[in-house]
């Protein structure tokens, strides 16, 4: 059994925050994710690094219903991580280059053609 575990999550620093809030929240998810994933591979031991189910002829699960269950939740939590990080290294792209960045054009949609444009508060049903 493996007593320490490295986390991969990312922690933002003071000033990453102040620039993009969303980044705690982003983190404290990221870290909630990684325990989950960490849950359920200590539950189902054939779950593995990936989320994925590693072939054990010898695994008799404690329930064959939840093992399906865990590993389609260890998989998301896996894809939402890749997502964070992509997130993350897209944001740090555009706020290194931001002065660089052009501006947002004036026109964002043809409002006469319904395939192109944006959602207005017209379209939301509540």
């Amino acid at each position: 059994m493996r007593h320490h575990e490295p986390s991969t999550a990312w922690l933002p620093s003071t000033e990453q925050i102040m620039v993009s809030s969303e980044r705690a929240i982003l983190a404290a998810l990221d870290v909630n994710l990684e325990l989950a994933i960490r849950s359920l591979r200590a539950e189902h031991v054939v779950i593995g690094p990936d989320g994925r189910l590693l072939r054990d002829p010898d695994y008799e699960p404690f329930s064959f219903e939840l093992l399906p269950v865990a590993e389609a939740l260890a998989l998301c939590a896996n894809r939402l991580r890749k997502l964070i990080v992509r997130y993350r290294m897209l944001e740090d792209r555009l706020l290194a280059g931001a002065d660089a960045l052009p501006p947002p054009p004036e026109n964002l949609g043809n409002r006469d053609d319904p395939n192109d444009r944006l959602v207005s508060d017209d379209d939301i049903p509540f």
